[in-house]
Formats: C-alpha cells, structure tokens, sequence
C-alpha cells in the first residue's frame, strides 16, 4: 500500500495518451490519471511515444510519464520487452497497488509480470481499435 493513508500508488497502461496525442480514449486516460493525482493518489503511465522527440521520462500535472520509443512500440516482442522493463524499474522504486489498464495490448503484458501477479487491476474498456483508429483519424484531419 502507499505510504500516504487512503492513497494509492497506480500505474496506468495506454498505448498513447493525451496531452503526447489526441483521441478519445487517450484524452479520457489523461484526464483520469490527472484527477487521480489531485485525490492525492501517485500515478504512473507507462505509454508509447507518437514521436520520438517526447522525454524518455517526465511528470505532467503530477503523473509520471514513462515512454516506449516508437520503434520498440511497432513490434510485439521489443513492446513487451520495454513495457516489461519499465514495469521493472518502477517496481525497484515503489510497490504497485493498483494497475489500471486502457489499452488490451500493453495491459497483456503487465499481466504476465509475476510481481504484478496479486495487484488489483481494472480494465477500462474504451472502445474498439477499430473505432479507436476511426476517431484518431478525425483529429488528425481537424489539425491545422
């Protein structure tokens, strides 16, 4: 449990999220994780980079961003090895209470970690990727 009483230490898995990039279920996984810090939780999001001009690690409105270069993030084998090894690191600095999962895919790789095997996890199903694809289409074509 974290140190703080009635708190919780929460990672938080998406294959992108705002504000790195727009789509719906990315802009809800953002605003989440933010009203989560501001109920004075600790929150983790373990993410892709759209570009990989973004940090590596940085802290936004207090959650802490810990990015997958995108070339690890277009191949199944190096996703889980990053995604594994920042699950890894972060272990080695804090214990876990809750992991919160958006995205099927990076969620199925923090399930297989057996030192995440007792945490409480929730799934919160956005949407299909199917529809997920469809709306980033639309923001990207409302960009200016």
């Amino acid at each position: 449990m974290a140190s703080r009483p009635n708190t919780l230490t929460i990672l938080s898995l998406q294959y992108h999220t705002a504000p790195d990039e727009r789509g719906g279920a990315w802009g809800l996984t953002w605003e989440v994780n933010k009203h989560l810090v501001r109920r004075g939780h600790a929150v983790f999001c373990i993410t892709c980079k759209p570009v990989d001009a973004l940090p590596a690690s940085e802290v936004l409105e207090g959650v802490r961003f810990e990015r997958i270069r995108v070339s690890a993030s277009k191949n199944f084998f190096h996703l889980w090895r990053a995604v594994r090894r920042r699950i890894h690191r972060l272990l080695e600095e804090t214990d876990i209470d809750l992991v919160h999962i958006h995205n099927p895919l990076i969620g199925f790789f923090a399930v297989l970690n057996k030192r995440l095997r007792n945490v409480p996890k929730v799934y919160h199903f956005h949407s299909s990727w199917v529809d997920e694809e469809r709306v980033n289409r639309l923001a990207a074509a409302e960009e200016p």
